[in-house]
């Protein structure tokens, strides 16, 4: 189904959404979550002897 749409030019103000400004977020973003990785505690399990007690 198909249903016309009316385009017209904006009457005020200006547009918050240019490309830059999203990439320039997203590349923020990137390295935060690149630091949040870093960031984890990596550790190793070692098993236990049968005769140890915890």
């Amino acid at each position: 189904m198909q249903l016309p749409v009316g385009h017209r030019a904006r009457l005020a103000g200006k547009s918050k959404y240019t490309n830059l400004g999203r990439l320039l977020r997203t590349v923020r973003d990137l390295f935060g979550v690149r630091w949040l990785m870093q960031r984890t505690r990596r550790f190793t399990v070692v098993p236990v002897a049968d005769g140890d007690a915890a």
